[in-house]
């Protein structure tokens, strides 16, 4: 759930916390790998529409809109009860190594110890 590892970072606001990211250019160049990797049906032009908007200052790019474009399936949108965003454990760990360097740096040093272990 990204909605609780936002939770967690921002109390208050984990929405605005999961369209901050949403607004980095390596978050959405991210998605867009991970989409053309594991989803068949994903638009790509709804990618590339969203990148133009998202140069307009007043432009708000939410995961239902994500999902909406492009037909992403990495991410998915729940409203109501039980609702937030969730999304696949790499997309996941993106988000959190954005969230927490110290979780970033975990990642990175299992990654390379792993590598090693493989010498």
């Amino acid at each position: 759930s990204l909605t609780e590892l936002a939770r967690n970072h921002s109390k208050n606001t984990p929405g605005y916390v999961i369209q901050s990211w949403l607004r980095s250019e390596n978050t959405l160049a991210f998605l867009n790998l991970w989409e053309q990797e594991n989803n068949p049906d994903y638009r790509e032009a709804g990618y590339i529409e969203l990148l133009e908007k998202k140069k307009t200052a007043s432009f708000t790019l939410t995961p239902k809109l994500w999902i909406e474009k492009t037909k992403a399936i990495g991410i998915a949108s729940k409203q109501g009860k039980g609702g937030g965003t969730f999304a696949h454990p790499m997309i996941g760990c993106e988000f959190a190594s954005w969230i927490s360097p110290e979780f970033k740096m975990l990642l990175l040093k299992l990654s390379l110890d792993r590598e090693r272990l493989k010498e």
